[in-house]
């Protein structure tokens, strides 16, 4: 089977709302093809795309789709199947390796370089590839894995809702709650953090800013009679004394950490915030300070640094960071 961009994109779109919804309707099908290919796809058309999925050897995907004749909808028959955790065959890899060489030569421009550091992974990684292709027998280099992030699916429709001033409606369910909620949305901004990305906007229900993980998401779609809300959103100023994404309702502050000198020197590498500042430096510890608001992200960051870390200043947070651990300690007693 001849591939084109077309039905690659197709086949991951396939692959997503298996994932995101369990089961799918062709209707669902070609409505998520109409929101990321802006037109109409033929209902023939994907249930061909799903007969290759799961027959074309050329594609090798061997997808486990099935139909329930009930429901009218399709499934995947093993929950854990994606085409994302399949190997790259020879087409994509040498589109990627086209793709990166493209990417290297345009990256000093300032549309690719706003991404900068997934741009210079992807060229890393596939120079490496390039490297290695003479020796695919041997392992020399191990690459991060990454998990596969249900929601993705959604970004496309996000950006366009964020730049055409569309109202979005989704069904969301916290990882606290047991039941999915409907929230009308008014998106101003995209965040990925530690490889997730989450949806930023107005819930005119609680007059608020609202953070919401893609992953999370059960399902969106446009609200036509809705009027966009506009209220005042920076980015740069929201997140300004923020680590992650969690809004902290704590002012920020100063806060002064020491660090035994082996996790100083790779904090000092890599610093945590734009805010740091190094307070002092010797042969037993590193202290650093920051300006910002201890967020969910922040604390828990915290407390993954154990005793190679003590919390100086303030007060307040230095109880908070006691308390916690010393919960955590009761656990293994």
């Amino acid at each position: 089977m001849p591939k084109n961009k077309e039905a690659l994109v197709r086949y991951r779109i396939i692959n997503r709302c298996l994932i995101d919804y369990k089961y799918v309707t062709l209707k669902k099908l070609q409505d998520q093809c109409l929101e990321i290919l802006y037109h109409e796809i033929a209902a023939r058309t994907l249930e061909k795309d799903i007969h290759d999925m799961k027959e074309d050897a050329g594609l090798g995907y061997h997808a486990p789709i099935e139909y329930d004749k009930y429901r009218r909808a399709y499934f995947y028959d093993n929950p854990n199947y994606s085409i994302d955790n399949l190997p790259l065959d020879q087409y994509d890899l040498e589109a990627l390796l086209f793709a990166s060489t493209m990417l290297d030569q345009y990256k000093n421009m300032e549309i690719v370089s706003t991404f900068s550091g997934a741009v210079t992974k992807i060229i890393d990684t596939m120079k490496i590839k390039r490297m290695l292709k003479e020796r695919p027998e041997k392992k020399f280099v191990g690459f991060e894995v990454q998990p596969v992030i249900h929601g993705n699916l959604y970004l496309p429709i996000i950006l366009d809702a964020i730049i055409n001033r569309k109202v979005l409606h989704i069904l969301h369910q916290r990882f606290d709650s047991e039941e999915a909620h409907h929230h009308i949305v008014h998106p101003y901004y995209l965040k990925e953090y530690s490889n997730r990305w989450y949806m930023v906007g107005f819930q005119p229900v609680n007059r608020k800013i609202q953070t919401y993980g893609l992953e999370r998401i059960k399902s969106m779609e446009h609200v036509k009679e809705d009027v966009f809300i506009e209220v005042p959103f920076d980015p740069d100023t929201y997140y300004r004394h923020l680590l992650g994404v969690t809004v902290s309702e704590d002012s920020p502050s100063e806060i002064t950490i020491k660090f035994t000198n082996a996790q100083g020197k790779y904090i000092l590498s890599q610093p945590i915030h734009d805010s740091q500042q190094l307070i002092s430096n010797d042969e037993k510890s590193i202290t650093i300070k920051l300006f910002l608001s201890p967020s969910y992200e922040f604390i828990s960051m915290v407390l993954g640094w154990g005793a190679d870390a003590e919390v100086i200043e303030p007060l307040w947070l230095r109880e908070k960071i006691s308390s916690k651990l010393r919960d955590a300690l009761s656990i293994y007693k």
